[in-house]
């Protein structure tokens, strides 16, 4: 497979050439680190590489629906055994877990092959991907811009052609924005549906759930059936779907009613090029025969920021004890 090749292919189109035999996952592998090289010194997406491990499964056989195709964890929830898990931050250097998180034995058992880990914002809480331990990651659209975050290293790695598609998570947007940010697409699953165990319950109360960046819907609707259904001891469980995502995806979903807002919830200015985004999309949908009108729930959206900032700052003590970790370069809090 040549080089234009490699970019032009989503994973689920990487994973058919790699079971037709067109072409080998250590192939694969080599195209991605080599596009990783071309686009670190400008983007910086990837702030550790897992090369050895990713040789490793190569060498061997691989099986499930994503067998061969390259992949990138986010370096904050996913834990892969031995390997530090930093949240971004100073203070987490010294984390090394010693065991899979359920997602990424999922992704292993589903033939990827993990060979990197990508860049967060500090304990995965801002909308920019800037942390003093790794530095800041660029949008390779544009280098003075940012891809968001708290999944912008993983948005950015896709964006550059590193990998079709990588894991992220969201509790406020943090894949979301960063698809959004690099013209991507993601979907962030409701409350239950993918586990954050072994090490967590759930992640901020169950407002934090696990997926994907990726160049097209059916990659994420893939990578959601690989990852949906529950582990023992998560603390909420949710039904699986009627049928596989990939299938469900396929399906006319009727004449759908959908509302829309261009209004902040907490009354701040929205930027004019928001608005129209959110206007031309509107208008594509009435266009598709849906029923799409203008509402917005009636909430405090002051009170509801609040309750946000008090779930994601209580959350702090699980995974950290910021005042025993000073003494290793934590970040102080003022």
């Amino acid at each position: 497979m040549h080089h234009a090749d490699y970019l032009a292919h989503d994973a689920t189109a990487l994973a058919a050439r790699v079971a037709a035999g067109d072409v080998s996952p250590a192939a694969l592998l080599d195209l991605a680190l080599a596009q990783h090289a071309r686009a670190h010194g400008r983007v910086n997406a990837v702030v550790r590489l897992m090369e050895r491990e990713a040789r490793a499964r190569v060498a061997g056989p691989l099986t499930g629906p994503l067998a061969g195709v390259p992949f990138l964890i986010k370096d904050g929830v996913q834990d892969y055994a031995g390997i530090p898990t930093t949240y971004g931050s100073r203070s987490m250097t010294n984390n090394v877990p010693a065991r899979h998180a359920h997602v990424v034995q999922r992704y292993l058992d589903a033939g990827l092959v993990i060979f990197g880990k990508t860049n967060l914002p500090e304990f995965a809480t801002r909308g920019v991907t800037d942390p003093v331990l790794y530095g800041r990651t660029n949008n390779p659209w544009d280098l003075a811009r940012t891809p968001g975050g708290s999944s912008g290293g993983a948005a950015a790695a896709v964006a550059a052609g590193i990998v079709p598609m990588a894991a992220g998570n969201d509790g406020g947007g943090s894949l979301r924005i960063p698809a959004a940010c690099c013209g991507l697409f993601t979907l962030r699953p409701s409350r239950g549906r993918v586990s954050s165990g072994p090490g967590i319950g759930e992640v901020w109360f169950g407002a934090s759930s696990e997926s994907v960046i990726s160049r097209s819907v059916r990659d994420a609707a893939l990578a959601l059936d690989v990852l949906q259904g529950a582990e023992p001891g998560d603390p909420f469980v949710v039904a699986p779907p009627a049928a596989p995502y990939v299938e469900l995806m396929r399906r006319d979903p009727g004449r759908l009613r959908i509302g829309y807002s261009t209004v902040s919830p907490i009354g701040t200015e929205v930027h004019p090029e928001a608005v129209r985004a959110v206007a031309r999309t509107a208008e594509l949908l009435a266009r598709l025969g849906h029923e799409v009108e203008e509402a917005a729930p009636s909430i405090d959206g002051a009170a509801l920021a609040k309750v946000i900032c008090t779930c994601t700052s209580g959350r702090f003590r699980r995974p950290y004890d910021a005042r025993r970790r000073w003494g290793r370069g934590a970040m102080r809090w003022n």
